[in-house]
């Protein structure tokens, strides 16, 4: 039984340690899932990947719902793949309200990895779509404060999410909470070398992805972007002259401060682009409850 959160971290390099002498993992998805030494009650599957399952769980002993993520190991001849390792060593060091919490970590004699985290009810895409857009304003800003918050807090500890979208944010439904979710592809990045060298949209053709943010954004010059033509040299040889066509052309619901806040998050020019959190004190937010949010 796991009684404290340190019980689960303290243990977790022993729990590696056994994990990476595993060579092989069935894939047979119609196996019944196994939480053998969590002290969990399976309830039902709630989702299904390519990584392994999600399941809802009842917790034996204090009644609790929480969500297992089982993940299906495969041919670990060269050790414990890295986006198990990402996310659990990041989210040991995240504590913040609008982080998900994971609570305790396990090894099944099937060799699965559960990663058990606190339930929440539902996605912000399963929120948007099944549930009618939050229409609003006062929700759409909570939701956008509650997530740059998170945001603000990763990047505070130089560590980058780098997969937002309203899949990986979860919603507890009665207390319109936000909480950040899904680390596996998450990194930390030093002032220096904030990047790799790899494309960050792994795209069948960037170059069309690049093209249709000029088409909205409008393609930058030197007067938008001082500097761009030194990096991209082919700039105007490969990309026509867009003119921007206006935030408020595609974002037609959305309060003029809210326009302004949204057009300085997608500026392409980093260096004056808005910071989480900087645009934590931009003025669209000045009528959100902040103390309702602090006592989340």
């Amino acid at each position: 039984m796991w009684n404290e959160e340190s019980d689960w971290i303290g243990s977790f390099d022993s729990q590696l340690a056994r994990l990476a002498e595993c060579r092989m993992c069935s894939r047979d998805r119609g196996e019944r899932p196994d939480a053998t030494g969590m002290d969990l009650e399976v309830l039902e599957v709630a989702e299904e990947g390519s990584y392994g399952r999600v399941f809802r769980c009842l917790d034996i002993h204090t009644g609790a719902l929480v969500t297992m993520k089982q993940i299906t190991m495969v041919r670990l001849s060269q050790g414990v793949p890295a986006p198990i390792i990402r996310e659990v060593s990041l989210l040991k060091e995240l504590h913040h309200a609008n982080i998900v919490k994971l609570l305790r970590v396990g090894l099944t004699e099937n060799r699965y990895v559960n990663l058990v985290f606190e339930h929440l009810d539902y996605d912000l895409h399963h929120f948007i779509v099944n549930r009618g857009y939050p229409k609003d304003a006062l929700t759409v800003k909570s939701f956008m404060y509650q997530i740059l918050s998170a945001v603000a807090y990763c990047h505070s500890l130089k560590v980058l999410h780098r997969d937002l979208k309203p899949s990986n944010v979860l919603i507890d439904h009665s207390k319109r909470l936000i909480k950040l979710a899904d680390f596996r592809l998450a990194g930390e990045f030093a002032d220096d070398l904030l990047y790799t060298e790899k494309p960050l949209v792994q795209a069948i053709n960037c170059r069309d992805e690049l093209e249709g943010i000029f088409k909205l954004l409008g393609t930058p010059t030197e007067e938008t972007w001082p500097g761009i033509t030194k990096l991209m040299p082919n700039l105007h040889i490969y990309y026509p002259k867009f003119d921007a066509l206006g935030l408020e052309t595609f974002v037609t619901d959305l309060e003029p401060s809210g326009l302004n806040l949204l057009s300085m998050m997608l500026c392409l020019d980093p260096s004056r682009r808005i910071s989480a959190e900087a645009a934590l004190k931009h003025a669209y937010f000045i009528d959100v409850n902040y103390v309702s949010l602090l006592l989340l």
